[in-house]
């Protein structure tokens, strides 16, 4: 498993005890804002202070709740043959804090502009934003020797594009696109307690998205676990590829007519 379980006890004593002294220099601002945000929807507190976050206690003690939901809908997804570890797979805009890939033997790359603090091996991160144009894959990042980046993500880079619990900024319409090319498969999905009170919202998202995908079969599937639900849209992987070879075929047929 890519975490321990963590034992909610613990928590104060190995995160928030020391997070005063840690948590600015090693998560982006940008990012503990994003979850704070998340976190003021599922638990319908509302206008905390991004300058308290450190010692936030409720805050840390549903990022860990969260992290332990997350290795249980990680693990629903591989027993249902939605996912697995590959090098094939990014996951996009998610941090050291809610990723389902960060643990150094990882094979999967995450994509993401919020890499303080992960634990996998560099190569297999890209800091960068991602964007879909026409249907193919975009990251846009800066380096040191060129500064501007934009450039595609080649197929043997990634094929299949994943995220959970997505941003409330997401671009629904981007990921069909992903979807609906020929090239590329998704996985997006959400995940948290029966209880939150954004689980409506979340899943109305996912559906939205479920409605633009048109031109490959897909895969739709929810379940609660426990206090836990989870509930994911993905492509059909087995179905698209063959839906796609038989198109090529058609199409080289047509050729000699």
């Amino acid at each position: 498993m890519p975490y321990n379980n963590l034992i909610e006890d613990n928590i104060h004593k190995t995160y928030i005890k020391t997070n005063s002294e840690v948590a600015k220099p090693v998560y982006n601002s940008t990012y503990l804002n994003r979850l704070l945000q998340e976190y003021e929807r599922a638990s319908g507190i509302s206008s905390i202070d991004p300058d308290t976050i450190a010692s936030n206690r409720g805050f840390w003690k549903w990022i860990y709740r969260r992290k332990n939901t997350g290795l249980g809908y990680t693990s629903w997804l591989e027993d249902n043959g939605l996912y697995s570890d590959s090098p094939f797979v990014a996951e996009v805009g998610k941090g050291a804090l809610d990723s389902i890939v960060n643990y150094s033997d990882s094979e999967s790359t995450i994509i993401t502009p919020y890499t303080e603090g992960l634990r996998k091996n560099k190569d297999k991160i890209i800091k960068a934003g991602f964007e879909v144009v026409s249907g193919c894959p975009i990251i846009e990042g800066t380096n040191k020797a060129n500064g501007a980046i934009i450039r595609l993500i080649r197929p043997e880079e990634a094929k299949t594009f994943m995220t959970q619990n997505p941003d409330i900024n997401i671009n629904i319409n981007s990921w069909s696109q992903l979807h609906n090319n020929c090239n590329n498969f998704i996985i997006v999905g959400a995940y948290g307690n029966i209880s939150d009170r954004d689980k409506d919202f979340k899943i109305t998202e996912l559906v939205a998205l479920k409605n633009l995908l048109i031109n490959y079969p897909f895969i739709e599937s929810y379940s609660k676990v426990g206090d836990s639900y989870y509930y994911i849209i993905a492509t059909d992987r087995t179905a698209k590829v063959q839906k796609v070879k038989s198109r090529n075929k058609l199409s080289e047929q047509d050729r000699y007519k």
